[in-house]
């Protein structure tokens, strides 16, 4: 899981043209939390970095589904350039 958040974290460096980006990691009841958040210019306006820009946004998605947990995406003002949010929740095995 932490090695697909690096793709996260690289499209921020690479698309995003963010000055901030925060992770955070935790456990929430029975799922581990890992939040990738950037104040970059959205992801509507990263559509136009080309096709190979969702691929490691389809990485981390396929990754999430393969341990049993999802991936959520919010850029909710991308058409203002407020950054983008990536939540990945995967269920904690014993």
């Amino acid at each position: 899981v932490l090695f697909r958040s690096r793709e996260g974290i690289s499209n921020v460096r690479r698309h995003a043209r963010a000055d901030n980006c925060w992770i955070r990691c935790h456990r929430v009841g029975e799922e581990l939390v890992i939040q990738i958040e950037d104040d970059g210019v959205g992801l509507r306006q990263q559509c136009n970095a080309g096709p190979r820009a969702h691929y490691g946004m389809a990485n981390m998605t396929a990754r999430a589904e393969e341990l049993g947990g999802h991936l959520n995406v919010q850029s909710p003002a991308a058409e203002s350039g407020q950054g983008t949010l990536i939540e990945a929740r995967i269920p904690v095995t014993k």
